[in-house]
């Protein structure tokens, strides 16, 4: 007689069980709605998720070319590697010192390259579970300085970057060991002529979302994010930021 008793007992169980299954299942969306809210809010309406842009957007070719590369992937077109490191050589500190003139990045963060022989390297970011490939390539200097007695001091400085190769614009910079740290305010004035820079200031509906500035229009997030580790400053597609956040805030700018 107690049999059955103990059968709706574990009827029971098992109801609540996928009670708890379901409502943990709806639980993350939910979540994402509030944070949607509080982070949007109305401050902005949300891009298209169905990767639509607006037609003044559309006509502007970095626009198209940073939604293609992180769409498709990007390797250089190139072929040589002598190529391509005399022309980064070349053409990355003229970037940084137009960076520097417009006041989006201090002299402080690639001094390092008038210091020292610089050795230009490759870093492949893999996505999607490898079905994405971007290749974005590195600047880096090793200064050792003798000190007295037996003592070195080693000093590696670096630049991950990402160069949109008909403008020349760099579309990823990463510097590591950052001697800037800076508040949000700050942040926020470097992205404003980061966006200048870009020429994407055209657009005219870059607003700030809670994580950078956004232009719904061509549907681009500019982020800005620095630690006494690593100074980041990307543009991105937002949908691509949505889905690959964590990749940027390390300095790998890679999953975990």
């Amino acid at each position: 007689m107690k049999r059955p008793a103990f059968r709706g007992r574990s009827l029971l169980a098992i109801l609540l069980t996928a009670i708890v299954a379901a409502a943990a299942a709806l639980l993350p969306l939910k979540l994402f709605d509030q944070q949607e809210e509080t982070l949007f809010g109305k401050v902005y309406p949300l891009p298209n998720t169905a990767g639509k842009i607006d037609p003044q957007a559309e006509e502007i070719l970095l626009v198209n070319a940073i939604r293609s590369i992180y769409t498709n992937g990007y390797t250089s077109s190139t072929p040589s590697y002598d190529m391509i490191s005399t022309h980064y050589m070349e053409e990355v500190p003229r970037q940084l010192a137009q960076l520097t003139e417009m006041e989006v990045l201090d002299a402080s963060l690639y001094h390092w390259m008038d210091m020292g022989d610089l050795i230009l390297d490759y870093s492949y970011k893999g996505y999607n579970d490898g079905r994405l490939t971007i290749n974005e390539y590195i600047l880096f200097s090793d200064t050792t300085e003798e000190i007295p007695t037996e003592y070195v001091k080693i000093e590696y400085h670096e630049l991950v970057f990402l160069m949109e190769e008909r403008t020349n614009k760099l579309i990823t910079l990463r510097f590591l060991n950052n001697p800037i740290l800076l508040d949000k305010n700050g942040q926020m004035d470097i992205m404003k002529k980061y966006v200048a820079y870009l020429d994407l200031d055209i657009l005219g509906d870059w607003v700030y979302n809670g994580i950078g500035l956004i232009s719904p229009k061509a549907q681009l997030q500019v982020i800005c994010h620095t630690t006494p580790y690593f100074f980041l400053l990307q543009i991105v597609p937002f949908d691509f930021y949505r889905q690959h956040a964590y990749a940027f805030t390390n300095y790998w700018g890679m999953e975990g």
